[in-house]
């Protein structure tokens, strides 16, 4: 895997340049909080 593949999706949620999110904005919370909940147990 090359090192840009690793970075991405960026702190805002978006695949290089153009890229971003594709879910529904009521959903952005939510994923969110997922998001940061996996980020948590992955570190164990």
């Amino acid at each position: 895997m090359g090192k840009d593949f690793l970075e991405m999706p960026n702190e805002k949620g978006y695949f290089g340049e153009y890229g971003g999110q594709i879910i529904p904005p009521q959903l952005i919370e939510i994923m969110n909080q997922i998001n940061d909940a996996y980020e948590e147990i992955k570190k164990y």
